[in-house]
């Protein structure tokens, strides 16, 4: 897990060292999945909102201005000094911890966003039950999950067919078998495919230019 905060930490460093006018290693604009949820979730009576691997906190701008409470959690404590302060926001805390954490309470969250994380995670089974876990009886998880038709598939080192080594970073690509495996506790209320881009992530993270995402975008009720 040290190795792992101390890549992240590099890669927000450098960026944002490089790059002192941009807010976001990613992209300033929020996911346009989690915007297309917000007024759902809305209506749905959510309130208290966890953002699992929030980064610097592109998606957390406008659930903070839909009025949810917001809790922030990432590996990155240079991440999180980032997101804390282009974000000063009274109903938003900020945790560096592990997607794994079992510092959070049981039954905490009305809903949690996962956007472009899982790539990064091995062991995506564990994660996926923590949420259960923090999620309440009848919360929301909107969760994106990278695809094999993505256009970062298959490079680097192989580990197996859909895992590999990419400059020494670890990527993890799942297929909707996949997913519906890991989610089988949920009930999957929207599946979509999408593709989109990003703009280029700067010195410090594996890929620097922009590039095509191929990403399956799930909301699931526990």
């Amino acid at each position: 897990m040290k190795k792992e905060k101390a890549y992240w930490d590099n890669v927000y460093q450098k960026f944002h060292q490089s790059n002192p006018k941009r807010l976001s290693v990613w992209n300033e604009s929020s996911s346009l999945f989690v915007e297309r949820l917000i007024p759902f979730l809305k209506q749905q009576g959510v309130k208290k909102v966890m953002d699992a691997g929030c980064g610097d906190g592109r998606n957390i701008k406008p659930l903070l201005a839909a009025g949810f409470t917001v809790v922030g959690l990432d590996i990155s404590q240079v991440a999180l000094a980032n997101c804390q302060k282009n974000l000063k926001n009274k109903k938003l805390k900020l945790l560096a911890e592990p997607l794994e954490t079992k510092k959070i309470k049981d039954s905490s969250f009305d809903a949690i966003i996962c956007d472009h994380v899982l790539v990064h995670i091995k062991n995506t089974s564990k994660v996926i039950a923590n949420f259960n876990r923090i999620l309440k009886k009848g919360g929301y998880a909107l969760i994106e999950f990278t695809s094999p038709q993505d256009s970062t598939f298959g490079q680097g080192q192989k580990i197996s067919p859909h895992e590999f080594l990419q400059n020494g970073v670890y990527l993890r690509y799942d297929t909707i078998k996949d997913i519906y495996k890991l989610l089988k506790k949920f009930n999957i209320l929207c599946f979509t495919s999408e593709y989109y881009t990003d703009p280029p992530h700067g010195a410090g993270y594996i890929r620097q230019a922009r590039h095509l995402h191929h990403s399956y975008f799930v909301l699931a009720k526990k």
